[in-house]
């Protein structure tokens, strides 16, 4: 399957990673409206988008590999204390804080290898040797976000306020489901 570069990419995108049958489009032009910039986490208020602000210019006519991150307000922070308030207390989060805090305050110039630097550097807790394979050409076809895939329920932070959210960013897993979301995926 074929899917767009992603933020703290979600469950599929790790799931296909591990079956080798994942290729990340690289050729493709930014489009607004994906998970290029953005993750989707549980919060105690319920789902929650972080985004990735980027540099003026991003248009559907520029190529991912050219998209470059705002740094005009510390939009990282923001991020790592969501996180840190959403996960705080789940089963793991202990484990693997030090990691996503560290991968969520790099800095990087461009939007395609911050993202990289996050799939490659979570590969190891979740157990996937695969190496990344990206497209060669540009092809318009990417995985449909809105397939319906059948996802097995985990505990989650807040499964006593909300039913379960399936298929949120990877952390969601990590933090909940520790060394077993490779199980999981």
């Amino acid at each position: 399957m074929k899917f767009e570069i992603q933020y703290f990419p979600n469950i599929s995108f790790f799931s296909s990673l591990k079956s080798e049958d994942l290729i990340i489009e690289k050729h493709e032009n930014y489009q607004k409206g994906g998970l290029r910039n953005k993750c989707t986490i549980l919060s105690a208020n319920g789902l929650m988008n972080l985004s990735i602000p980027l540099k003026k210019g991003k248009n559907s006519k520029q190529n991912i590999l050219d998209v470059k991150i705002s740094y005009d307000y510390d939009w990282q922070k923001h991020h790592w204390m969501s996180i840190k308030s959403a996960y705080g207390k789940s089963s793991f989060f202990v484990d693997y804080e030090n990691l996503i805090e560290k991968l969520v305050l790099k800095k990087y110039e461009f939007l395609f290898d911050f993202n990289l630097n996050i799939i490659e550097n979570l590969k190891t807790p979740l157990c996937i040797p695969n190496e990344l394979k990206f497209s060669q050409v540009f092809e318009k076809e990417l995985f449909d976000k809105k397939e319906k895939n059948t996802f097995k329920i985990y505990n989650q932070v807040f499964s006593e306020r909300f039913e379960f959210q399936e298929n949120l960013s990877i952390i969601d897993l990590l933090f909940n489901m520790g060394p077993e979301s490779n199980l999981y995926l």
